[in-house]
């Protein structure tokens, strides 16, 4: 299982950018919301949109990129 985290603010496109634990480009976790643990990312963006439904939520291209659908 791999440990996802969301950023809580919003980037310049209004995207809240979900990310695995080893991403090259992990945010500061001041500025990150623990998911938990999940089988890949498409089961974190399910979590992550049941909680906060108003957001724009979108894979990290380099650590996600590839298992998001």
């Amino acid at each position: 299982m791999k440990h996802y985290f969301v950023t809580t603010h919003a980037n310049e496109n209004g995207e809240h950018v979900i990310h695995e634990d080893e991403c090259s480009i992990f945010p500061k976790m001041n500025t990150l919301e623990d998911l938990g643990y999940f089988y890949g990312y498409n089961d974190a963006f399910r979590d992550a949109k049941r909680k906060h439904k108003k957001w724009r939520l979108v894979a990290c291209s380099e650590c996600c990129g590839s298992d998001a659908n």
